[in-house]
């Protein structure tokens, strides 16, 4: 049986398989050898995976992972901007949780160098579980030809990203001051 630390899982939003990698605890790629669905008795179809070491897990178990809350991370690919933008702004909207992320927005490309930037964002609401929309105000010197996108924390609640959008203006085109 391969080990791998990457496998191609279904999407079922895209329609499509896509590779992931899964993490323990520690930040460690897990080697994953199989995957079970358990059968018999009851309509309940429970995920196992056994790791690297041939121990068996119950991969998710309610909104926890073998006791653990979920770790989550998500990245986009570069996406060109056509140009030198600056990224002013980004909004999110998601379903709203007692959870907090964390979104990294990189921007890189130009003479300005690769730039990264964290947000912490509380994704609670007192008035209950409904779609949230949070608005990050990003800092100035966030300046390049491509920008790229990450969400990732340790959830419980299984927050729902629904919709994320990020406005930048166009800084140059072309143009070089001698």
């Amino acid at each position: 049986m391969p080990n791998n630390t990457q496998r191609l899982d279904f999407n079922v939003e895209q329609d499509a398989w896509e590779p992931m990698v899964y993490y323990d605890g520690s930040d460690t790629p897990i080697v994953w050898h199989a995957t079970n669905v358990r059968s018999g008795g009851s309509d309940v179809s429970d995920i196992f995976q056994a790791d690297k070491d041939g121990n068996i897990m119950q991969a998710d178990v309610g909104s926890l992972d073998n006791g653990l809350p979920v770790k989550v991370r998500g990245v986009t690919k570069r996406f060109y901007l056509g140009m030198v933008g600056v990224l002013q702004q980004m909004f999110v909207r998601l379903l709203s949780v007692e959870d907090t992320l964390t979104i990294t927005i990189t921007a890189g490309g130009s003479e300005f160098g690769q730039i990264v930037r964290a947000y912490s964002i509380d994704l609670n609401t007192p008035i209950g579980p409904v779609d949230k929309e949070i608005k990050i105000r990003l800092e100035r010197e966030l300046v390049g030809r491509w920008a790229q996108i990450q969400i990732s924390g340790s959830v419980v609640n299984g927050p729902a990203v629904r919709d994320v959008l990020l406005w930048w203006l166009p800084l140059r085109m072309g143009r070089v001051k001698l």
